[in-house]
């Protein structure tokens, strides 16, 4: 049951980083809050915690890509299928 609902976390989590909608975000922030699922403390996995680390490093190093960078690269991927 733990990978499942870690599957789910991270499946929910890739989903709300796609979101650019600052009233969706709120909205979905307010039901969280009312649902009272945030009382208890979050803790990443190990795997979590190293990524989050590593993109802590990236963004000290300057290896950042704007969105419009990121939106170029998947156009021209798109277009060698």
């Amino acid at each position: 049951m733990a990978n499942s609902v870690n599957h789910l976390r991270s499946t929910l989590i890739d989903k709300l980083m796609a979101i650019n909608n600052e009233g969706y975000l709120e909205a979905l922030n307010n039901l969280i809050d009312k649902s009272g699922v945030t009382k208890d403390t979050y803790s990443p996995t190990e795997a979590q915690t190293e990524m989050l680390m590593m993109s802590e490093q990236d963004i000290k190093h300057g290896l950042l890509f704007s969105q419009e960078k990121l939106d170029e690269e998947d156009l021209k991927w798109l277009d060698q299928l």
